[in-house]
Parts: C-alpha cells; structure tokens; sequence
C-alpha cells in the first residue's frame, strides 16, 4: 500500500507551463472556475470566504466526497493496482491525472468547519519506452503533487446589506513533490544501467524527492453588491487572496525536508443573477485568476454560467480557452450530487495542449450547503 499510494504521488510534465491549484471545487469547474463573485456555498471557504456572510442555515455534510479523473483508463489502472497488485502498470508513458478528496464540514451562520483528506495526482513525463530510455520528448518534466490532510474553518464578517468580508484559515500536513527537472538531469540521477528497470527507478528517485511537514494558511475575500434599481439582476462583485503572506511549511521531525511554500495568489471576479422564477436563478460569472503570476494572458480568464433550480442545474463555461461544463441533482434536505468536465491549457499557447479531467461530487447531510 504504501508503494501504490507513493505512485499516485507522482509527477506532471507541463512544459512549466502549469498553473499550479490547491483546490478546486466541482460546481465551480462545471462554469469554467468562475465563481469569486457567486460564493454561496461550501466552495466558498476556499474560493472566497466572504460568501460565508450570505450563510443563514445550521447544517452539516456527514459526507462529502469527490473524486476526478482524465479517462477510463487511468480508472481501469488504478483498480488493477489497488486490488491486484499491479503497480507497474498504474502510470501511462504521457498524460495521467487522478484525484481524491473528502471534505466533511459543520456550518452555522457566517461560519463553516471542516476537515479534509486531498491527495492529487497529475502525471505527465513525455513519451519513455523501456527499450529506449532516451525517448523522452518534453522539455521538462515538472513535479507537482501533494496529499493533504488537516482542517479548515471560515467566518464571513457581512457589513451592511451590500459589503461582505470573510477570511478562512486551515492547518495541514502535506506530503508532496514540487519540482522541475530537465530529461537529461532526470536520466542522470537514475543511473540506468537496465532499461527495463525504468519504471522502479523513477520509483526511488521520487521517493527521495517526497517530503512532509505541516503548515498554517490564510485565505481572505471581499463580496460587494452593486446596488441597482428593482428588475435588474443581481450584481456582484468580488477579490480574494489565497495563501496570504505565503504559506510555509515546516518539517514534521529533525532532518525531514519540508515541501515547498505555496505562493499567495490573487483574484478578481464579478457575476450577474436573473431570477427567472420563482425556484430558478441564471448565474454569469467572470473571474480573473491568479492575477499576479508570470502566466499568458488568456490563462487568467475563466467565464462561465449556469441555470440553477431548487432540485437541479445546469453549467457551461471557458477555461483557458477551453470549454467546461458540469451538471447537479439536488435532493432537499439531505442530497447533492455534482458533475464537471474541466479543462486546461498545459501550454504557454492557446488551444495547443488541453488536459481535460472529469469530475463528481457525493454529499450527503443535513441542509447540505
């Protein structure tokens, strides 16, 4: 078990290009991840805590589950490796993503509690054939993976019927890798003498790389309403700053490297609402994400929208230049179940190299927000 759960902490190669994410939820991924402005439920305490404000009910997910993938074939890998043993075969020679979360939370109003278990795996190293070891065509291959366990809890501070702040604080251990290398170096530090013994180097060159610590992280966010005369939608506007003042890990015993810090990033968004009926909403959503990080222009646009009723909705949205769309059933009081396919540009170029996963979410509780 403890060699499986090491592989699928592997690595991705993005041409380092890739814009790194600590969380993202599936109802926001459906509308292509634009969801700062709208912030009015249990995503709201990563995305923007400020939505947290707009919380009136007492409630709790005893389960919360989700899980994403990039194809049957990663699941049909994973299976053969957990109940079969065959951890040689789990990782494919290109693009390879599969994720993990449960995220149980109490909430009350203003103030959501949770814990939460992530692990994410997004491997991605070029074309290798065992015959030929020299056969690797990216660039670079960029090491970004992470298992996550700890707790989260969030406070909306709403002033007034039009301004809403919020802040959102979590205390972690992570186990990781995050790290670049080049095809040459990564060949070097193996030490290959046997091609076919590719696959268990890799193993033990990851492994030396993996390290664990714990850490403190601080998001914060601002909800502001546009006031506008009666029959105009909803607007709303927003910002919010994840990982304020950079979160930095130590490491859990002496000697033990710690993983990387994760760097504070920062988001603007805005988002129309149209009541359409008396149960029915229409959301449209804009976001400029992680504003401050040496990225192409178009990665930071994520526009979506979606048609939301009391038992279901609908989404549609852009990513990236890509398109996403998602889905949701909701049974009141106890039931949600969600749905997205997201996609993003792993290139520096737009509509040059899309990685496309798919996503569900199970919750059940009591007034599930």
């Amino acid at each position: 078990m403890k060699r499986l759960i090491l592989i699928l902490l592997l690595a991705h190669q993005a041409h380092g290009y890739l814009v790194r994410t600590q969380y993202e939820g599936i109802r926001p991924t459906g509308m292509g991840n634009a969801y700062l402005a709208l912030a009015d439920d249990s995503n709201s305490v990563w995305y923007n805590p400020a939505g947290l404000a707009k919380q009136k009910k007492w409630g709790m997910n005893l389960l919360d589950a989700n899980g994403a993938w990039d194809s049957q074939d990663t699941l049909n890998r994973l299976k053969n490796a957990l109940f079969n043993g065959d951890n040689a075969n789990l990782l494919r020679p290109d693009t390879e993503m599969v994720r993990f979360g449960i995220f149980p939370k109490f909430f009350a109003p203003y103030f959501t509690f949770g814990l939460f278990e992530q692990i994410n795996s997004f491997t991605d190293v070029g074309t290798v054939s065992t015959n030929d070891i020299l056969n690797i065509t990216a660039p670079s291959v960029d090491i970004f993976t992470f298992n996550d366990l700890g707790a989260i809890a969030g406070l909306g501070f709403p002033f007034g019927p039009y301004l809403n702040f919020g802040a959102s604080v979590r205390f972690f251990s992570r186990t990781g890798i995050n790290s670049s290398i080049s095809p040459n170096d990564l060949l070097a530090s193996l030490n290959l003498t046997d091609p076919t013994q590719f696959n268990s180097a890799v193993f033990t060159f990851l492994r030396n790389l993996l390290r664990t610590g714990y850490a403190i992280g601080l998001n914060v966010g601002f909800l502001g309403e546009v006031p506008l005369p009666r029959g105009y939608p909803k607007w709303t506007v927003a910002a919010a700053a994840e990982d304020v003042g950079v979160t930095t890990f130590r490491g859990l015993t002496a000697g033990i490297l710690a993983p990387e810090p994760i760097i504070s990033t920062y988001s603007a968004g805005t988002a129309l609402q149209y009541t359409l009926t008396k149960h029915t909403v229409l959301n449209i959503a804009l976001d400029l994400r992680n504003l401050l990080e040496d990225h192409p222009d178009f990665k930071l646009v994520h526009f979506g929208a979606e048609v939301r009723h009391k038992f279901f909705a609908l989404r549609g949205g852009v990513s990236m230049g890509h398109l996403t769309y998602g889905a949701s059933l909701e049974f009141p009081p106890h039931t949600r179940i969600h749905f997205s396919s997201y996609a993003i540009e792993l290139a520096n170029n737009l509509l040059e190299r899309q990685q496309r996963y798919y996503m569900m979410q199970f919750i059940v509780g009591m007034n599930p927000f």
